[in-house]
C-alpha cells in the first residue's frame, strides 16, 4: 500500500519547512519536490524516482500541494494544518487514478483550467 503524503511544489525552502512542520504535527508526511523533478509523472515522484536528466521545461505558475492516499481523517487534518500554517498555496489537488500519470505541469494546467471555468460560471450568474 502506498504511504500517505502531501507533495509540495513551487515553494521556497522556508515556507515549505513551515508547512512541512505543520503537517508533521498533524500526523501527515510532506515532501518538497524540487523543480528538477517537474518532468516526472506524479506516480514517479511518489515512488521517489530520480529524473534521467534535469528538467528544463515550463515552470509552475503557482505553488501547489498534491495530497495522496490520506483518507478522510488525514485529508481533514492536512487541510486544517495547511490553513493553520499561514503558508499560501495557489492550488491543491488529490491524486486520482488518472492524474497519477500526469506531470506536475499537466496537473497544474488542468487545475488552472478548472479554476478559470468556475470563475467564468460565477461571473455569468
Amino acid at each position: 500500500m502506498t504511504q500517505s503524503v502531501v507533495l509540495l511544489f513551487g515553494l521556497a525552502e522556508e515556507p515549505a519547512q513551515v508547512l512541512t512542520d505543520a503537517l508533521r504535527a498533524a500526523g501527515v508526511r510532506a515532501h518538497r519536490v524540487p523543480d528538477s523533478h517537474l518532468g516526472l509523472r506524479i506516480s514517479e515522484i511518489l515512488a521517489r524516482k530520480a529524473p534521467a536528466a534535469p528538467y528544463d521545461g515550463e515552470a509552475l505558475a503557482e505553488s501547489m500541494a498534491v495530497l495522496h492516499n490520506l483518507g478522510n481523517k488525514g485529508l481533514d487534518a492536512a487541510l486544517a494544518a495547511m490553513r493553520a500554517s499561514g503558508v499560501s498555496l495557489g492550488l491543491k489537488a488529490i491524486t486520482t487514478p488518472v492524474n497519477l500519470y500526469w506531470t506536475p505541469i499537466a496537473l497544474q494546467r488542468s487545475l488552472l483550467s478548472e479554476r478559470a471555468a468556475i470563475e467564468q460560471a460565477r461571473r455569468k450568474q
